[in-house]
């Protein structure tokens, strides 16, 4: 810690002025501070510059540092990311080190020219035999501490989800992305594998859809993707996988599924579309749109990679062979 004893008179609090400050603190809160005032001539005030560190994370502490002037911010992971919360005067920082006897949990540093009032461990300690109001009020500081905890760790699990689910899912259409497929369909296959159980894989592009882009533009063929997708979310089965291929491309998972109801699920997904209104703007329509439908099916020791290949093989065909249609 860099800290310089602070014995200039102008800047030093002392006597009743440091006797009135101190209750009103939320340590001393409902103290009678006649009853400690000699602990507090054996406590020190020290002055923190701007930018210096009051304590460092991972290092030792035996004290408990009272704000008198200034402020402090607390960094849980380093120095230089952006602060957890700050320390006001009036409240206190090193609490939780001095009462479990570990080492300090974060870096503690004056955002401005900061004084403080350090109390030692047994200084402190000799308060609370003294004054149990001053136990109650660091159990509340502790309390405090430790419900900041938990509302930090709650917030930090919402953004790990949210980051996971924005790498999981395609922006545009609300499904999930080709990283998701790749990760999930692979498991879901070895499990069919394993049981002896069938699995399909429909590789799904939409006809003529950079047709659609140039005569209608960007925002229509971005409109068309999300409303496909939605309707395709809308007529496969609670245990299917759909995911968003790339471009006008989506795979559809059918676990437990062998061909003849693979081509069933293919079948009205592709009527579906087919009949689907595409309402666009000031009341115009889009013209109807169709998809093409590939189906492999997952032969013994086959990868993913494999099985949509041979997919896009059928694919091929339903193309080369008018389009609107199912192949395997």
């Amino acid at each position: 810690m860099s800290e310089k004893k602070n014995n200039m008179a102008a800047t030093e609090t002392t006597g009743t002025d440091l006797i009135e400050m101190l209750s009103e603190s939320r340590l001393f809160r409902g103290v009678p501070m006649d009853t400690i005032a000699h602990l507090l001539l054996d406590c020190e005030q020290l002055a923190v510059g701007t930018g210096e560190t009051l304590l460092s994370r991972d290092a030792p502490n035996g004290s408990i540092y009272v704000l008198l002037a200034g402020r402090v911010s607390v960094h849980l992971t380093a120095p230089d990311d952006e602060p957890a919360s700050y320390i006001r005067v009036g409240e206190c920082a090193g609490e939780m080190s001095v009462v479990d006897g570990n080492v300090v949990s974060a870096d503690v540093i004056a955002e401005q020219e900061t004084r403080v009032l350090r109390i030692s461990q047994d200084a402190l300690w000799a308060m609370v035999d003294i004054s149990h109001a001053i136990a109650r009020n660091l159990l509340y500081i502790l309390s405090t501490r430790v419900r900041y905890g938990n509302e930090l760790f709650i917030r930090n699990m919402r953004t790990q989800r949210d980051l996971e689910l924005a790498a999981t899912v395609d922006a545009l259409t609300g499904v999930n992305n080709r990283g998701w497929m790749e990760h999930t369909f692979p498991r879901v296959m070895a499990r069919c594998a394993d049981g002896g159980r069938s699995f399909c894989c429909l590789l799904i592009d939409i006809d003529n859809f950079k047709r659609l882009n140039d005569t209608w533009g960007h925002v229509s063929g971005d409109q068309a993707l999300a409303s496909v997708a939605a309707s395709l979310l809308n007529n496969i089965r609670p245990e299917d996988l759909l995911a968003r291929f790339g471009g006008e491309e989506f795979v559809i998972g059918l676990p437990n599924t062998g061909l003849d109801e693979a081509f069933i699920v293919a079948e009205r997904v592709r009527r579906a579309i087919e009949f689907l209104p595409m309402n666009f703007r000031r009341g115009e329509d889009l013209p109807h749109m169709t998809i093409s439908i590939g189906i492999g099916r997952m032969q013994p020791g086959q990868t993913l990679s494999e099985l949509i290949a041979a997919a896009d093989e059928a694919l091929y065909r339903a193309k080369s062979g008018g389009r609107n249609r199912v192949m395997l």
